[in-house]
């Protein structure tokens, strides 16, 4: 019986171990575009396509790193956050401190 549990344990610590060493993303990561890349790039594109590079802080880390984006996809962001920032206003679930709030 002791024995039974014993492999038991092992095998689920064992199993533990080999997917905490498993690759987490499953999709691919190209690799960040140098400075250089990036004005050589922004140079022949349009503004919404144009690239923009930022140091982010991923959840739960406190490391950041440099993600690049496109312009379009960053003032897209922008624009949706603004839209639920709005809408949370516009039912009451937060109040502007400018003005004093609730």
């Amino acid at each position: 019986m002791k024995n039974d549990i014993a492999k038991a344990v092992y095998w689920v610590l064992t199993m533990l171990f080999v997917t905490g060493c498993a690759v987490t993303e499953l999709t691919p990561q190209l690799p960040t575009p140098t400075p250089a890349e990036v004005e050589q790039y922004n140079a022949v594109m349009p503004y919404e396509e144009q690239i923009v590079c930022l140091m982010e802080t991923e959840l739960g880390s406190r490391f950041k790193r440099r993600k690049c984006y496109t312009r379009g996809y960053l003032d897209s962001r922008d624009n949706q956050g603004q839209a639920v920032v709005d809408a949370m206003q516009q039912d009451g679930l937060i109040t502007n401190p400018v003005f004093g709030g609730r």
